[in-house]
Parts: structure tokens; sequence; C-alpha cells
């Protein structure tokens, strides 16, 4: 479940026209935290993106984007006003954004911080689900085996048991229609790959070990690092 952070970007009086004094409510969503911050009507993609990423400490900003799914998965313009990049509510409305990975390492080892590993790791995971990245069956059944890794932690056969993880999907629908297999006999196969996560470990296996190894096999799929958006420039 999402949390959520509230907070302001005040403007210096040398950056903003005193005329300017209107302010907007931005409602930023990634898919660990949301954010909702008010923002001078003039601010500009940058100084927006730069405001959420210092909330969150991610430090290796490069890898990420802010982008409106309401026009179109259209990415915002560092330099543009975010009022002149998407459409503003009379009401009031806060205006939707969300915070997403838009480029790719060469090597997801690259990565530095933790929690851009995390988002990473979010992303990519949901878009093997949704289908947008492609994995066959057996795959599928590895990286679900790391992702309950790193959610639950090392596999405990007195806790975890077959059918109590009915809210998980573990297996994207179209994989699993493709075969004669109850989602009983996936969960066994997971689990089976999990234990062997879990079983005699010379290292810590934290969620941080699990997630990179989630990554780095996820990173020779065919259609990882790919995102397909419409052009933006203007």
């Amino acid at each position: 479940m999402a949390h959520s952070f509230s907070g302001s970007l005040v403007p210096c009086s040398n950056m903003w026209p005193s005329r300017a004094k209107k302010m907007i409510t931005v409602h930023i969503q990634t898919l660990e935290v949301d954010m909702k911050f008010s923002v001078p009507y003039r601010a500009t993609g940058k100084e927006v993106f730069d405001k959420v990423t210092t909330t969150m400490g991610l430090r290796e900003t490069w890898y990420f984007g802010l982008q409106c799914a309401k026009a179109g998965q259209m990415w915002m313009i560092d330099e543009k006003r975010i009022v002149d990049q998407v459409y503003i509510d009379d009401g009031n409305k806060p205006v939707q954004l969300n915070l997403l990975v838009k480029f790719y390492p060469l090597d997801v080892n690259d990565l530095i911080q933790d929690i851009t590993k995390h988002l990473f790791f979010l992303q990519v995971k949901d878009q093997i689900r949704s289908r947008i990245i492609f994995a066959p069956a057996e795959v599928c059944v590895m990286l679900a085996s790391y992702a309950l890794q790193a959610k639950y932690g090392d596999y405990d056969a007195q806790k975890h048991k077959i059918g109590q993880l009915g809210n998980e999907q573990l297996i994207p629908e179209q994989v699993m229609n493709q075969y004669l297999m109850t989602k009983e006999g996936w969960e066994e196969n997971v689990f089976e790959w999990w234990a062997e996560h879990s079983s005699g470990a010379n290292i810590e296996r934290d969620r941080e070990w699990a997630e990179l190894q989630y990554l780095m096999i996820a990173q020779d799929l065919k259609m990882f690092g790919v995102i397909q958006v419409p052009n933006n420039s203007h």
C-alpha cells in the first residue's frame, strides 16, 4: 500500500514574478510512494522533478523522468512549465504525474543506490506481469521466486504454504493459460526455487539481493529497456 507525503515548493522572490503567485497541486505517483506538492504556477518540469527526487533521496536521477499518463504517456520536458504541458483543471484538481524509469543502463549492476534498484525492480516486475516485457514460463517461475524472496525473505515451510498467496500474481495470466497446470501447481514450482534461494545461504539474501537477482535475469529479456511512447518534442 502506497504511503503519502505532502510538502510545498516555496518560490524564491528572484525566480517567480510577483504577479504569478498562483499555486497548483501536483500529485506524483510511483510504484513505491505517492507524493503531493503545491508548486508555483510557473514551475518547470525540472523544478518539480528535482523536488520529487530530493524528497525521495534519489540521486541517480538521470534514469528517471516524469510522465503524464493522461496526455498519451507524454514525458515532461525539463525546460517547459508544467502548465504548458498538461491540462490544468479549473476545479483545481491535482495534476497527475508518474515518476518512472526512462533510461536503462547497459548492465543493472551499474545501478548504485538501493532505491534506484528498487524502483527499477518494481517497474520491470510490473512490465513482466502486464506482458509489456515477454518472459517464457520457466523464466517467469524463476523471477517470481526472487520476487517472493524480496517481499517475504527466506522461505519457511512452516509459514509459507501452497495456496496462501492467493492475492499474489506470481505468473502472468497469459503464461498460465498456455499450460494445463493449476494455480497451486505454479506456486509449487515457484516455492521450490524460493526454497533453493534460502537454503545454505552464505550471504545475506535480503530484499536488495533478491531484487538485483531479478533484474539480472530480466535484463536479458528481449523487450527489457524498450519503452514505446509518442514523441512529445515541439
